[in-house]
């Protein structure tokens, strides 16, 4: 069931607190903000062909409806580069004119001017080069340099606890660059009760926490132990260029307010509540996460990434565990839905999603892995899957976008979840997709969120539009559904590819499920399930169809093949589930021709999801002749007129 995890237009999500951030992206970002909280936004850009998947270009009239913002750049052409400046790549650095701060376990000392120390307390108030080595058992660096300053601090095997403040904190600066010396591991370590000398609403409450721009690089590596609240908390943008970053958290575990940028990072995440996450400010674009080329590793109580803005992950290996994981399933409870799923009765759950957005995900390339007790993949507006390796085992939905969702490319498979890919407008133009759900395989039906009963963030319903629509124009999708294989309060058309549905075992649910028709002009389907909610493409296509619906159920493995008047198999399909009906359309079923429908037998040449096209057939029981007179063929009893938009038989 369709249903939105609303964040308000000042930018706050999950009831936080509202937390800036100009930068290039400001523009670039800005008409997709304001056009998700109109709920109006669209689909990105045009597909790219695929050779290995039989990928297809969107429409012309799709691709004229794309996203932009006033430069002319979509989100899915944005990355890291355009918003790196060269200070934050550099991590190169020389002791010649360097200052040395040296940690003597409860003392520090400094070699030169611009940085002063005061018993385990240093204070850093000029631009430049710090070499920071040593350790500190209760100590504390802060940086309160000039606004136009740019400090470098060197971190050259450091280990710094503060037991009651940050370890270390920034009030002032241009920016602040934390390089990481090669071979080196350093820690910073806050502790779990502050002593504040004042109340400021936006004091330090992390071990590493930032009022100014922070950037972390180089290739040593840094460990942030957050047990008051947070690890890191930028408060402006928070940069990871090529370093090594662990962070664990009482709280949150990563926060860069107006955006984080990670390039090249090896990033490591334990939160209780959210482990990465940017709440964005009144400046347009802000909110933004990147993720390009990263490694990826997250175990959160709450969202994995958590982002006020767009969500862009390209090239990059993201791991991530959510609120325990899909096994502690939102909709773990008592009330009973359509698909067999169960709804949860708590009140007092959290967002829980691994990645979610405001304005829009992209995903281009990379390894996604996904165990998550809420929605795997979450945007208030668009979704956009370019490619990559996806792998979800989800409690709630697997990929939900509330306006519109854009697969091109890519291997989406989908172990576990309530509902797989949802959105009022869905578009698969290529990729290979396995779906298993305890309710519908794809989903733009609208009405009241059933899969969010539990009181988690963003509860709603959606109404039923002439706008919900499911476009299919190539690739290789596979559902396995408690509920409906599709389910669209809209139009279906079809122009390439493969579906196959081993459907639901109730009369309630059907295989294909759709509103408003369903117009197939190229591709095959075979959509197996219950009879009592049986439909096929529409009389409107030009891809010839036939219902089979039998008098009773066959069990799961039967092969149902169709054999021309010469013999030879047209198509067959072997279904995983006990199934009573069966849609099979293709091209090669034509006006005029006659052909024989068997029950059981083998064929040979069948594809991991038991389709057939051709192959040698042996065997089995002749149930039926018919011969094709229309784009719709019906065979025994249906509840539903097959062919058209709904609506029961006299």
């Amino acid at each position: 069931m369709l249903k939105a995890d609303r964040m308000s237009t000042e930018g706050q999500m999950d009831m936080k607190p509202k937390m800036k951030r100009g930068g290039k992206f400001a523009a670039a970002l800005s008409i997709l903000c304001a056009a998700c909280m109109l709920c109006s936004c669209a689909a990105m850009n045009a597909a790219q062909p695929s050779a290995t998947t039989g990928a297809s270009t969107l429409s012309e009239s799709e691709s004229s409806s794309q996203s932009t913002s006033s430069s002319g750049q979509t989100s899915s052409a944005l990355s890291a580069d355009s918003e790196l400046s060269s200070s934050d790549t550099d991590a190169s650095w020389s002791e010649q004119g360097a200052c040395i701060i040296t940690l003597n376990n409860t003392t520090a000392t400094v070699s030169s001017t611009g940085a002063a120390a005061s018993g385990g307390k240093v204070t850093v108030t000029k631009a430049g080069t710090y070499i920071v080595r040593g350790s500190l058992g209760n100590g504390q660096i802060i940086v309160s340099a000039g606004s136009r300053d740019d400090v470098r601090l060197v971190f050259d095997g450091v280990s710094l606890t503060c037991k009651n403040s940050a370890a270390l904190e920034v009030l002032s600066c241009d920016k602040l660059i934390l390089t990481l010396a090669k071979g080196t591991s350093n820690t910073l370590t806050d502790g779990s009760d502050y002593s504040l000398s004042q109340a400021e609403e936006d004091g330090p409450d992390a071990a590493l926490f930032s009022k100014s721009d922070l950037t972390v690089n180089g290739s040593g590596a840094l460990i942030v132990k957050g047990l008051y609240q947070n690890a890191v908390n930028c408060k402006d943008s928070l940069k990871l260029v090529s370093c090594t970053l662990t962070a664990e958290a009482e709280n949150d575990a990563v926060k860069g307010k107006d955006c984080i940028i990670a390039k090249g990072a090896v990033i490591k995440v334990t939160a209780v509540s959210d482990a990465l996450e940017s709440s964005g400010s009144t400046k347009s674009g802000s909110g933004l996460i990147i993720l390009e080329q990263c490694r990826v590793t997250v175990s959160a109580g709450g969202d994995g990434i958590q982002a006020a803005g767009a969500a862009l992950l390209t090239g990059t290996d993201f791991t991530a565990v959510t609120g325990g994981g899909s096994a502690n399933s939102i909709n773990a409870g008592s009330n009973q839905f359509g698909g067999g799923y169960t709804a949860s009765t708590q009140t007092d759950a959290v967002s829980a999603k691994a990645i979610k957005a405001q304005t829009e995900i992209v995903i281009n390339g990379g390894s996604i892995s996904i165990d998550s007790a809420d929605d795997a993949i979450h945007s208030d507006c668009a979704v956009v899957i370019e490619s990559g390796n996806i792998n979800i085992d989800s409690g709630d939905d697997a990929v939900h976008a509330d306006d519109t969702l854009t697969v091109k490319n890519g291997a989406i498979s989908i172990k576990q979840c309530y509902e797989g890919l949802e959105s009022m407008k869905l578009t698969i133009a290529g990729g290979i997709i396995d779906i298993t759900a305890d309710d519908d395989g794809l989903n733009a039906a609208g009405g009241n969120d059933s899969s969010s009963l539990g009181g988690r963030p963003g509860q709603n319903s959606f109404s039923s539009s002439s706008e919900q629509y499911l476009k299919i124009s190539g690739g290789r999708i596979s559902i396995d559904a408690g509920g409906d294989g599709i389910d669209i309060n809209g139009s279906v058309t079809m122009t390439a590819g493969t579906l196959t549905v081993n459907g639901p075992l109730s009369d309630g649910n059907g295989a294909l499920d759709y509103d408003t028709g369903f117009q197939m002009t190229g591709g095959t389907i075979a959509a197996a399930g219950s009879a009592g909610m049986a439909m096929a493409p529409d009389t409107t296509s030009s891809i010839c169809s036939v219902l089979i619906n039998f008098d009773s159920a066959l069990a799961a493995g039967t092969t149902v093949r169709i054999q021309d008047e010469n013999g030879k198999t047209v198509i067959a399909f072997t279904p995983v589930k006990q199934f009573q009906s069966l849609a099979l359309s293709c091209s090669a079923l034509k006006n005029g021709q006659t052909y024989t429908v068997y029950t059981g037998g083998t064929v040979s040449g069948a594809d991991a999801q038991g389709l057939c096209l051709g192959g040698t057939a042996s065997g089995g029981t002749e149930t039926e002749t018919f011969t094709v007179e229309s784009a719709v063929t019906t065979i025994g009893k249906s509840s539903i007129n097959p062919g058209g938009p709904g609506g029961w038989h006299p």
